[in-house]
């Protein structure tokens, strides 16, 4: 799956190729650069836009250390907010099962979070954290 959008919402771009896309390509693009990126994706390839790679290279760059420390997250806080944001879209149970907690525990930290990145739900903590993570 090649994607074909617009990177103004750049918190799109992470979770589009954990979702299994080859590549992105920026809107608007002209034919040809269409036809080529494509004939690209096709052949196996990941075509991905001038842009994309500028803020995938500033993602990657940006240390979890980093993340945590700007919301005073702990170490458990940050893995479940990270987790949270997963393509697999897990459920809190599913979270508690993978970190060998009770689910009690996960609504705890998840409280927690919310509080610290100064958010009321889910969603707002998953957005967040994409937009400051690229």
């Amino acid at each position: 799956m090649l994607i074909y959008g617009d990177l103004s919402e750049a918190s799109l771009l992470i979770p589009c190729l954990r979702a299994g896309a080859c590549g992105w390509l920026d809107k608007p693009a002209s034919p040809s650069e269409l036809e080529l990126a494509i004939q690209e994706a096709l052949a196996g390839g990941n075509p991905i836009s001038h842009k994309a790679r500028q803020i995938l290279v500033a993602f990657f760059q940006r240390s979890p250390a980093r993340i945590a420390a700007m919301w005073h997250l702990t170490k458990r806080e940050f893995h479940i907010l990270s987790s949270l944001a997963h393509p697999s879209n897990p459920s809190d149970k599913e979270i508690a099962q993978d970190l060998n907690l009770s689910p009690g525990t996960i609504h705890a930290h998840l409280a927690h979070i919310y509080a610290k990145l100064q958010v009321h739900n889910r969603q707002e903590a998953i957005d967040k954290w994409l937009s400051n993570a690229l």
